[in-house]
């Protein structure tokens, strides 16, 4: 395992990190561990079919991450940067998305 560190996309701080097979594994351990990823840089990220419910991702980059099959019920991703995400099959119920 790695360490791998999760960072506001901004200002480089780190938003997250810890011992982790993958980008993926990083992040929805973030988000299970109640997280605050707001701003996060994760753009061409790999996160097909992660569980991100109630993640807090607003202005997240998102910029080409692969988001299919995730589940992100409930996430708030207002003013997330998502052009072209693949959001094919993801769980975006009750999830916010104003701005994004």
């Amino acid at each position: 395992m790695d360490g791998i560190e999760v960072k506001h996309r901004h200002t480089g701080a780190v938003l997250h990190s810890g011992e982790h097979e993958t980008l993926k594994d990083a992040v929805a351990a973030a988000t299970k561990g109640g997280a605050d990823l707001r701003g996060a840089n994760l753009s061409e990220a790999y996160l097909r079919g992660a569980d991100l419910c109630g993640a807090s991702l607003s202005g997240a980059d998102l910029r080409g991450a692969n988001l299919s099959e995730a589940y992100l019920r409930g996430a708030d991703l207002c003013g997330a940067s998502l052009s072209g995400a693949d959001l094919r099959g993801a769980n975006l119920s009750e999830a916010y998305l104003r701005g994004a």
